[in-house]
């Protein structure tokens, strides 16, 4: 994050608190991934521990771990027991105890380590953005959202989606909720009270 060469140190992704702690299948090819369907049992080398890579220098590891790390693995308990009350059917407003501002900067942490290096000379003001503890606002031409996933895979897709009304989209799935960034300069905003996808910047 921070543009320092240094020795890349392990990342979860997300944090190993987060349900991400099982033994996982690696497919790296995206045509791979894109043809398995929803039932379809993936084949590849296992990873024991989760869903991992060296993506972060130990510092920018360490500290935006200190920072955000627990705050969102706060919010993603809270997120799966609202499902496991609503029978995994959620479809009313939930309130949440959390540190919202926390949990959005540990969303940006994860997109720097899916994105790798190109992501952060691409975006500059994000590395502030994470990097400052006292930096508030997301910048306006960013937006991410999130919505439940119920599904027992967990996967992730880099910078390479482009939707109609936003520009480049990336999309994180977990196992309780996905997170959506979408850099949406030179393109027109869409209304999205009409969408089940919650608009995390602007969060209280």
């Amino acid at each position: 994050i921070c543009g320092v060469l240094a020795k890349l140190s392990r990342e979860h992704i997300p944090p190993e608190s987060a349900f991400n702690n099982k033994t996982t299948i690696r497919i790296e090819r995206m045509d791979r991934v894109l043809s398995l369907g929803p039932d379809s049992k993936p084949m590849g080398p296992q990873q024991q521990g989760g869903v991992w890579k060296r993506t972060l220098c130990e510092p920018c590891n360490n500290r935006t771990g200190h920072w955000y790390g627990d705050s969102y693995v706060k919010w993603c308990y809270e997120a799966v027991g609202v499902l496991e009350r609503s029978a995994f059917t959620p479809c009313l407003s939930h309130l949440y105890k959390i540190y919202p501002l926390r949990c959005l900067k540990q969303v940006i942490t994860m997109f720097f380590s899916v994105n790798g290096s190109g992501f952060r000379k691409k975006h500059p003001e994000l590395e502030k953005f994470v990097l400052c503890p006292r930096s508030r606002f997301l910048p306006p031409r960013f937006r991410i959202f999130c919505y439940f996933t119920v599904s027992p895979f967990l996967r992730y897709y880099g910078q390479q989606v482009v939707m109609k009304d936003y520009g480049h989209t990336i999309i994180i799935p977990f196992a309780q909720d996905t997170v959506i960034l979408s850099d949406k300069v030179g393109c027109k905003q869409t209304d999205t009270a009409k969408t089940s996808q919650k608009d995390l910047g602007n969060m209280p």
